[in-house]
């Protein structure tokens, strides 16, 4: 079986790091709908929660203030150093679509936090003797996403 990819998508998180760097009215937009779990990548998760933490004690956010912030935290070089702000912050020129990376971002977060569901839930039932048996449970929850009526096996089967 191939491996699942995990959603994710490192350009869309770097331009919503760097609209926060470079504009001022970039943070109040994502402050209340992102988290830094919700960043796939620990780099981009760092610099987010650094300017989170910056935002809700009502400092300015820009790549100096970031940096010290990360170097106060000893999280500077995990997070890529100082190029790497600087190289964030250049691959935008404005907020204009925010809010629309910000849904995209939440979007791809909400995927994998399924992924991880899914799996975690079927890990018991691979180990039934049935091969088909394990996929009932997904085969049930598709049936009722899709208002299709469900064959008979899912009897019991509460999404």
């Amino acid at each position: 079986m191939a491996e699942i990819l995990n959603p994710q998508d490192a350009e869309l998180e770097e331009v919503i790091l760097g609209a926060c760097l470079i504009g001022r009215e970039a943070m109040p937009m994502v402050a209340d709908r992102l988290r830094p779990e919700m960043f796939y990548f620990d780099k981009n998760a760092l610099i987010y929660a650094a300017m989170q933490v910056m935002y809700r004690e009502g400092r300015q956010i820009d790549i100096i203030t970031v940096k010290n912030e990360l170097v106060a935290r000893g999280k500077l070089d995990a997070a890529g150093g100082p190029y790497e702000l600087t190289r964030i912050s250049g691959r935008v020129a404005s907020a204009v679509h925010l809010e629309y990376h910000v849904l995209i971002l939440r979007e791809k977060y909400l995927r994998r936090e399924m992924i991880l569901g899914f799996s975690w839930r079927l890990q018991p039932m691979k180990r039934r003797t049935s091969a088909t048996r394990w996929w009932m449970p997904i085969i049930c929850w598709i049936a009722w996403r899709e208002n299709a009526a469900p064959s008979s096996t899912c009897v019991i089967w509460i999404p």
